[in-house]
């Protein structure tokens, strides 16, 4: 199965297969504290500069990552859920459903209207 982010499609990561990406990115980042811990030197030898850039580079890493297996899933599927899939992902395509009930406006759903627009919008 293909891990894909929770920025790209909403889903849920797999924690099993992302955790050795986690730790790489981890170490990688915490590299400049451990050498400053390892050689006793003063703290100020370890940039602030060096860790945020190693955090914006695992962070460029992981949202690749989460692009190719996005795109990998989707050469998976067949084109209804392909569309469900990319309709879901678009901004605001959830904001119906933590919008505030007001009878004025007519935002409110009964059960069934609810439950309907949720099989109309996921299939």
């Amino acid at each position: 199965k293909a891990v894909v982010s929770t920025q790209s499609t909403g889903g849920i990561p797999m924690p099993n297969k992302e955790n050795k990406f986690e730790y790489e990115a981890s170490r990688q980042v915490t590299n400049s504290l451990k050498e400053v811990i390892i050689s006793q030197k003063i703290m100020e030898t370890c940039s602030k500069k060096v860790i945020e850039n190693a955090k914006k580079h695992m962070k460029m890493l992981k949202g690749n990552r989460s692009k190719v297996a996005y795109r990998q899933l989707l050469g998976k599927l067949d084109v209804s859920t392909k569309r469900v899939l990319e309709m879901a992902k678009e901004k605001g395509a959830s904001s119906w459903l933590t919008t505030l009930p007001l009878d004025w406006l007519g935002y409110i759903l009964n059960r069934q209207e609810f439950r309907d627009s949720i099989a109309l919008r996921y299939n």
